[in-house]
C-alpha cells in the first residue's frame, strides 16, 4: 500500500462507515425478496431448496463479519483516532509496531476477509441465479405444453 498509515486508516474507516450504512439493509431486502420467491415455491422443488441456501448465504455474511471482520475493524478504528494527529510525511509513525498489526497488515487481512465475505453472497447469487433459471425452464416446459401443435395430443 503506498498511503502513509495515518491517510490509510482514515480512508479505510470512511469507506467502512459508508458499507455499514448500505450493505446490511441491502443483505435484508435480497433474503426478503428470496424468502418471498421460496414461499411461493413448492418445498420439495429445486428452486425452493436452491433459494433457501441462497437466502443462508447471503445472510451467512452477517455472523462472519461480526466474528471474523470486526476484530480487525476495531483495530483499524482504533489506528485512525490514534495517527489522528500524525503528519502524514511521517515515516516512523508505526515505528516499533508488530508488523501484523501495522496499519497495511490489518488493511490485508481486512481484505482477505472481505474476499471471503464476498465469496460467501457470489454463492448465494449463484444460487439464487440458478433457483430462478431453474424455474424459469418449468415455466418454459409448462407453457409449450399448452401451445402449439402439441396441444391437439
Amino acid at each position: 500500500m503506498k498511503s502513509p498509515a495515518p491517510l490509510a486508516a482514515r480512508q479505510f474507516v470512511d469507506l467502512y462507515n459508508l458499507g455499514v450504512s448500505t450493505a446490511p439493509p441491502l443483505a435484508a431486502l435480497v433474503a426478503s425478496t428470496l424468502g418471498y420467491v421460496a414461499y411461493n415455491q413448492d418445498p420439495s422443488s429445486p428452486v425452493f431448496k436452491f433459494n433457501v441456501a441462497a437466502i443462508v448465504l447471503n445472510l451467512a455474511i452477517m455472523p462472519f463479519t461480526l466474528v471474523a471482520i470486526f476484530p480487525t475493524v476495531h483495530k483499524l478504528k482504533a489506528k485512525k483516532a490514534k495517527l489522528a494527529g500524525a503528519a502524514l510525511e511521517d515515516k516512523a509513525v508505526e515505528a516499533g509496531v508488530v508488523k501484523e498489526e501495522t496499519t497495511n497488515a490489518l488493511l490485508g487481512k481486512w481484505a482477505r476477509l472481505n474476499l471471503v465475505r464476498a465469496a460467501l453472497s457470489g454463492a448465494g447469487a449463484l444460487c439464487a441465479l440458478w433457483a430462478a433459471t431453474e424455474g424459469l425452464e418449468s415455466f418454459v416446459a409448462q407453457a409449450a405444453l399448452k401451445s402449439g401443435a402439441n396441444r391437439l395430443g
